[in-house]
């Protein structure tokens, strides 16, 4: 199983919309994926995954002990056309009494890593893909240190280049050896091949893909894959060019 991290060091970057449709698009090309939702304070994936309804058990029941690994993974293949058990996801309680639980009360860490090892000895699942809690805390650390690919998702924005020399230099001090950076929402007047080079120069890190700030991505708002609803578009074709680039990593 590849294991693969996507991070970003503060909230706004679209890092869960770009985890969510990665995933698709690596099911799309046939891989057995799994996506699991390690922002427990603040969840938010389900929503473009479609899965607002769910009602199912959560990474949190299994967190508490009320649930084991197979019973908070869901199989959303045919809710987005995919081939079946080719599309699962393991996502966080947004209710605001289990939100305020995990605050108050922690968890066990290293279940985390128990659920990475029953995904791949019990599942089968090929490629999991994490979107992490944005900053630096016991989980992000965690999943870097556990992935075989690190991704730090940023926008051409101060706060974030600063944001991502931080965790770019975290990433390297726990030996992570596959870290890449996507950067998003570029402003369409700027030139995506110099920001590409800068933030490469800058970080000593290989830009995956460079994306634009596009119209149609924000009216969707969140709630469904852009690359189910339209392939031709330039987003979706950059997001699937990451997603083959990253099968062979």
């Amino acid at each position: 199983m590849k294991i693969i991290s996507i991070h970003s060091f503060r909230g706004g970057t679209g890092k869960s919309n770009i985890t969510a449709n990665l995933g698709y698009c690596l099911a799309k090309l046939g891989e057995k994926v799994c996506i699991i939702d390690t922002d427990i304070q603040s969840p938010g994936i389900h929503i473009p995954l479609q899965l607002l309804d769910y009602k199912g058990a959560t990474l949190n029941d299994y967190l508490f002990d009320k649930n084991n690994v197979k019973d908070v993974v869901v199989d959303i293949s045919e809710k987005h056309n995919l081939k079946e058990s080719s599309f699962h996801a393991i996502i966080c309680d947004s209710n605001i009494q289990a939100i305020a639980q995990i605050l108050k009360e922690g968890y066990d860490i290293t279940k985390l890593a128990k659920v990475f090892k029953s995904l791949q000895d019990d599942l089968g699942i090929g490629y999991l893909l994490i979107d992490t809690h944005p900053g630096l805390n016991e989980e992000t650390l965690l999943s870097a240190a556990l992935s075989d690919i690190f991704i730090v998702v940023m926008r051409p924005d101060e706060q974030d280049y600063q944001g991502t020399a931080v965790t770019v230099e975290v990433a390297k001090k726990l030996k992570v050896k596959n870290i890449h950076i996507l950067v998003n929402m570029i402003n369409p007047e700027y030139d995506h091949k110099q920001i590409k080079n800068i933030v490469q120069e800058k970080y000593n890190c290989n830009v995956l893909e460079t994306l634009p700030h596009t119209y149609n991505l924000s009216k969707i708002a969140s709630k469904k894959l852009y690359t189910l609803l339209s392939v031709k578009s330039i987003w979706p074709q950059k997001i699937m060019n990451v997603a083959k680039t990253l099968k062979f990593l």
